[in-house]
């Protein structure tokens, strides 16, 4: 009897299978379909395997919106650098220039959040996309240049420059700093096919890209005519969405930035940035004639655009799908400020939930 007991027990074993024995393809599906970073958190207190695979969905996107958590986060990322490897895409662009934090020994920290992020991603061979906000009063350009000319390959690339306080002036060598240092990331990376740049200013001379820096350029944002002759002056950027912001008058537009692109017809995208909320436009009160005009430039240039969003206030304008079809007014834009929310930092403290000096906080 003991011997059929233990040919029964070896059969089960050998059968039954914990969850650490199935391939880490199917851990994966698991994990993402689950959905949770509580469940992967825990997943990786188990074991080692668990622990590799759920880092991989943890630190595979990361956003950073809160300053407590970014420090806990960016911190981890430095004294592990192998968690970089993980990252596929990185947003700090909603944190402050600088972090003042004081620790758990009551000493205070004063932290530029751009030279933090150089070091946490110093290891993300795999990062794809980049959203950043860089401080341009005390910019530090070569650990930027430095670590996008490593081995990543950005398809998404957004650079933000602002200073430390509003409305502070930037003097001429920081503003060319900044702008040589946008410069070198281009050519740096020709595999970037989703661009936007901000803060480029003007100054005597902007830096020129060559006609074979980005060649797989689609998508471009950039809010000034400095940062649009930046990255189209030089070369034939095979441009499908290009949007610019309100300091680009319509003007200005078909003066410099027609010609600027040389082949129209493969645009399908031409538009201003604009608000948050819209609403639908009844009657007609007010003369749109200088915007009719300039509509009917943009068919003659970008003939496969269908739709454009105006500067100040002039609406989305549609045009009819037969040939030769009239520009329609659809809405007109309705003043919308989003209100920030600053938390308290108790929440913080409650929702960190430390995990001990190498995790301490996952994003």
């Amino acid at each position: 009897m003991s011997w059929v007991q233990s040919c029964l027990r070896r059969r089960r074993q050998k059968t039954s299978k914990s969850l650490e024995d199935l391939p880490v393809e199917i851990l994966l599906n698991i994990f993402e379909i689950a959905d949770s970073i509580p469940t992967l958190r825990s997943a990786a207190f188990v074991s080692r395997h668990l622990h590799d695979v759920a880092n991989s969905l943890l630190y595979r996107h990361i956003e950073l919106r809160h300053v407590h958590r970014a420090v806990f986060l960016l911190s981890t990322l430095v004294e592990n650098p192998e968690l970089g490897r993980y990252i596929k895409s990185f947003d700090c662009s909603a944190l402050p220039s600088r972090c003042h934090f004081p620790d758990f020994v009551a000493r205070s920290f004063d932290l530029r959040t751009s030279d933090l992020a150089v070091h946490a991603l110093r290891k993300a061979v795999g990062l794809t996309s980049l959203v950043v906000s860089v401080n341009v009063v005390d910019l530090n350009p070569a650990g930027w240049v430095k670590l996008l000319e490593g081995p990543i390959e950005l398809r998404k690339l957004v650079l933000c420059g602002r200073t430390l306080a509003y409305g502070e002036n930037v003097d001429a060598s920081k503003r060319k700093e900044w702008t040589q240092m946008i410069a070198h990331v281009l050519k740096a990376q020709p595999s970037i096919t989703e661009l936007q740049i901000e803060g480029v200013e003007p100054y005597d001379s902007l830096p020129r890209l060559d006609p074979t820096d980005l060649p797989n350029l689609r998508i471009l944002a950039a809010p000034t005519v400095s940062a649009l002759m930046l990255v189209l002056r030089g070369g034939h950027r095979p441009l499908r969405s290009l949007t610019l912001g309100d300091d680009v008058s319509m003007k200005e537009a078909q003066d410099i930035i027609f010609d600027l692109i040389p082949n129209g017809a493969a645009v399908e995208e031409f538009t201003w940035s604009g608000p948050t909320m819209i609403k639908r436009f009844s009657f007609p009160t007010q003369d749109w004639s200088d915007s009719l005009a300039f509509l009917s430039a943009v068919a003659v240039k970008f003939p496969n655009v269908r739709k454009v969003l105006l500067p100040m206030g002039k609406g989305v304008w549609k045009k009819e799908e037969d040939e030769g079809g009239e520009w329609l007014l659809q809405t007109v834009q309705e003043t919308w400020v989003e209100e920030e929310v600053e938390e308290e930092r108790g929440v913080f403290e409650r929702d960190l939930n430390p995990l001990g000096v190498t995790h301490r906080c996952y994003p």
